[in-house]
């Protein structure tokens, strides 16, 4: 059974769950106050009014906190302007369940994936439904990044056509590039002025026996982000990673899923695929990783929230600070001095 595929590099997708229906939350802000656009939110009420009564399920990251109240504040003008009733559900192993749900045929209508390469692999098994060339022209037409955007929600479909499955939400940026002038000038390059040209470069270079970006790069990274960028924008072989920070998938089952780990990896069109790794940590470590991920998912979370109350669970949770007093001072103190740049944490 197929159902509606929208996704995305942060991207919408298929499965299901135990839903919440988002009528729970009633509307933040009472319609036609504040600086909204309230007459673009009823003209979409006006052209969706045969939508009433029609249910749809949703299955996405959001679990806790701020976003997932969030998306769901946005939910409740959906429902209220269409109808629809709206149901969300998430899940610790989310991607995992998708993919268990959309072989299952039990996927929901919607689902939000940031992996296109995961996606691929849906739309190879026939998995998705493509969603035609009308919503392409207009994800193509009505967002800056234009063809890009399609590209990244077209894949192979069963048979090896390309199809147009996904609608890309957001992109975010990997790194900058930060290089010499000098530099270019010395190697009788002329700087790029588009990433094709980039890419010309990069074949040039090859050609002249040289190995791109090494003359031209000043504090370059070892993590080659030109490199991964070419990986993943252009249709060819697969390029090979030795470490990129990546969520913890199945690289390292001894450690909690989805946090972050530095592995191996392939990555080409399709996406970013990491290895499994070849060893097996000494248990004498398990306790103190564990705790570090515990950790820095704290202070993620603090920051995302706006919570202090997390920031001094973290210190409670650092090993590195023993007194627990002076670093409860420390933090509070740091917090004051820096009220101008952080006030949310004021």
């Amino acid at each position: 059974m197929h159902k509606l595929l929208l996704a995305g590099v942060s991207a919408i997708a298929l499965s299901l769950g135990v839903m919440a229906s988002a009528d729970a939350v009633d509307l933040k802000y009472p319609k036609g106050q504040g600086a909204f656009s309230w007459d673009a939110l009823q003209k979409f009420a006006d052209a969706h009014k045969d939508l009433k009564g029609q249910k749809l399920t949703i299955w996405g990251p959001w679990r806790e906190g701020g976003d997932q109240e969030q998306f769901q504040t946005v939910l409740a003008y959906f429902e209220d302007a269409t109808g629809i009733d709206v149901s969300y559900a998430s899940s610790e192993n989310y991607e995992q369940q998708a993919q268990i749900d959309a072989a299952a045929g039990s996927s929901a209508n919607i689902t939000i994936l940031p992996q296109p390469g995961l996606l691929s692999d849906m739309a190879a098994k026939g998995y998705l439904t493509p969603l035609g060339p009308d919503v392409a022209k207009a994800v193509e037409s009505e967002n800056a990044a234009g063809s890009s955007f399609v590209s990244l929600g077209t894949y192979k479909d069963k048979s090896g056509a390309p199809q147009f499955y996904a609608v890309p939400y957001k992109a975010d940026l990997k790194g900058l590039i930060w290089y010499s002038p000098d530099n270019f000038k010395e190697a009788g390059y002329e700087v790029p002025k588009s990433f094709e040209d980039l890419m010309k470069l990069t074949d040039k270079m090859v050609a002249d026996g040289k190995t791109p970006w090494d003359e031209l790069l000043h504090g370059r990274s070892w993590e080659k982000p030109i490199d991964l960028i070419a990986a993943m924008a252009f249709d060819r072989p697969a390029a090979a990673f030795p470490s990129l920070n990546l969520r913890n998938t199945h690289q390292l089952p001894q450690l909690p899923r989805d946090i972050y780990v530095e592995t191996t990896a392939t990555v080409d069109r399709t996406g970013v695929r990491p290895a499994a790794a070849e060893f097996t940590l000494p248990e004498s470590l398990l306790p103190l990783l564990t705790r570090a991920a515990e950790l820095n998912d704290t202070i993620v979370r603090a920051a995302r929230w706006s919570s202090q109350d997390l920031l001094e669970d973290a210190v409670e949770l650092d090993p590195t600070i023993l007194d627990k007093t002076a670093g409860q001072r420390a933090l509070n103190e740091c917090l004051k001095a820096h009220a101008d740049i952080l006030p949310v944490f004021s």
